[in-house]
């Protein structure tokens, strides 16, 4: 009853005013997260949050270069598969391959072949159940997160910081310095797509080893990457990235 009379008083139903209200508030938060990312008086990013990618940057940078083009491969999304067949599903399987079938040309017929790799097939697609499928396609949309995460453009981020940074060289010291925080808005939206889906819990270590049988080297280091996630889950808990693009854009909604 008071905040209404309140409100009638001093204007509180002026969209403007709640507006200003709102982005004074989300300033004040800003202002007390641990994550020195953001300065909401001059509208600034600070160097955190540059180092912040960069840490980042550091660790998946070279699963950059070894996964180009790997989120549309059809042998990724064969490997995923293969990963859980069982033993006698991969017997199966072996029946349909090349060398296989010409074999087995040899030893009878076209039209009996053709009666036995239908009847192989129907008993090999039978033999996925739903818990099975399940696995694969989370095993299979993971791997989907991870290249998404992996290949955001760290270093177009880092160069608004410092215009010396060159791609994949750590031996150079970066020095970076408060920017206009306008020219990073679109940056933290593109990477907050693929920050948000991001589960720590989740089985990345089969992720990491599907992707190590897909390109057959070591595509990230494993401790490094779970420090990365862990740092991911944090300050998307703190929420300092959502209110920043609140207070650059002036937009508290």
């Amino acid at each position: 009853f008071f905040e209404k009379i309140i409100s009638i008083i001093f204007g509180g139903n002026d969209p403007e005013r709640q507006k200003r209200r709102l982005l004074k508030q989300i300033g004040k938060d800003l202002n007390k997260s641990k994550y020195n990312f953001y300065k909401p008086r001059t509208k600034e990013a600070l160097p955190a949050f540059a180092k912040f990618f960069y840490g980042h940057y550091k660790v998946v940078a070279s699963a950059q270069q070894i996964l180009q083009n790997a989120a549309g491969s059809k042998t990724l999304k064969n490997i995923v598969i293969e990963s859980f067949l069982t033993e006698s599903q991969q017997k199966l399987r072996n029946q349909f391959e090349e060398e296989a079938i010409r074999k087995r040309a040899q030893e009878i017929d076209t039209k009996q072949l053709a009666e036995e790799l239908k009847d192989g097939m129907i008993n090999f697609y039978g033999s996925f159940d739903a818990e099975m499928v399940k696995q694969i396609n989370t095993t299979y949309n993971l791997a989907q997160i991870f290249l998404r995460y992996v290949n955001f453009d760290y270093y177009f981020v880092l160069r608004k910081f410092d215009s010396a940074v060159t791609e994949n060289n750590f031996t150079y010291k970066p020095s970076f310095d408060p920017i206009s925080a306008e020219y990073v808005l679109d940056d933290i939206r593109d990477y907050l797509e693929t920050a948000l889906v991001i589960d720590p819990k989740a089985s990345w270590g089969s992720v990491i080893e599907v992707l190590k049988q897909y390109r057959g080297v070591e595509v990230v280091d494993r401790d490094a990457f779970g420090k990365v996630l862990k740092e991911v889950a944090s300050v998307l808990r703190d929420g300092v990235l959502e209110l920043m693009v609140r207070h650059i854009s002036d937009d508290p909604f």
